[in-house]
């Protein structure tokens, strides 16, 4: 066997045995007596090709997918399964033509023998095709997702650097809206000083107007205010040296009365 094809495994090669007893014994069985009838024998041939062509199926797949000991274990099966299908066969031809398979015949052993060997290379180097095929579709796959990705991540480049380009505008934009609010600012606040100076000079003239009309009216109400004042100041003396002639005595009065009682 092609040890280089890592579906002939030790599980395949102990099938191989496995199905040339299948075969020897199933010829034993359906020749015994009368043997079978060749409708039942058709019946039981379909039966088995339909199996195989269902395990067949499986070790496809498994083989696409790289599923290497999964492909040996169904290949195993299917080798069993061919040994009776093939002894079904040669029974069906054997009916027809009237022959009789000897079971322990040497050249019918050795038939079964080769027959078994070239259907496991055969079977073998089809999964062996399926496996490089599913093997060079990952590749390409994995290729294409490397280049899928590598194109997004282009694209996202792209996209941010764009962004970027959008934000230093608005940036910009922003930073030229604020220095304008600040020129406004200061224009507002130069004009705010100007309207301060000019009113407090306003009222520094009205003030200035207020003490001259003042000035023009002075006599006749300073007289006024003086003699206003005089009179004043006359009840207030007055008044002081009232306090003082009934506060004299009464101070006098009092120590007396301290001096006497207390000593």
């Amino acid at each position: 066997m092609d040890t280089t094809n890592p579906f002939l495994t030790h599980e395949v090669n102990g099938a191989c045995e496995a199905a040339r007893v299948l075969y020897l014994d199933t010829l034993a069985r359906m020749q015994a007596g009368a043997g079978q009838p060749i409708d039942w024998l058709e019946r039981m041939r379909q039966q088995s090709q339909d199996n195989l062509d269902k395990y067949w199926g499986a070790a496809l797949s498994l083989a696409f997918a790289d599923q290497v000991q999964g492909v040996s274990t169904q290949l195993a099966v299917i080798v069993k399964e061919w040994g009776r299908y093939r002894a079904l066969i040669d029974l069906i031809d054997a009916d027809a033509d009237g022959r009789y398979l000897d079971p322990a015949d040497t050249d019918t052993y050795n038939d079964i023998q080769r027959a078994i060997g070239h259907q496991v290379v055969y079977l073998s180097t089809e999964l062996f095709s399926e496996w490089l095929g599913g093997d060079q579709q990952r590749k390409t796959e994995a290729l294409r997702q490397q280049k899928e990705w590598h194109t997004e991540s282009v694209g996202m480049v792209r996209e941010l650097r764009t962004n970027w380009e959008v934000v230093q505008r608005m940036n910009l934009s922003y930073a030229d809206t604020a220095l304008e609010g600040v020129k406004q600012a200061q224009l507002g606040a130069q004009t705010m000083y100007d309207f301060v100076v000019g009113t407090q000079a306003n009222v520094v003239g009205m003030q200035q107007a207020f003490q001259h009309h003042l000035e023009q009216n002075l006599p006749d109400s300073m007289r006024e205010a003086v003699r206003e004042e005089a009179r004043m100041r006359r009840r207030s003396r007055l008044t002081v040296v009232l306090i003082l002639a009934v506060s004299v005595p009464l101070l006098f009065g009092l120590a007396y009365f301290l001096i006497t009682h207390l000593y």
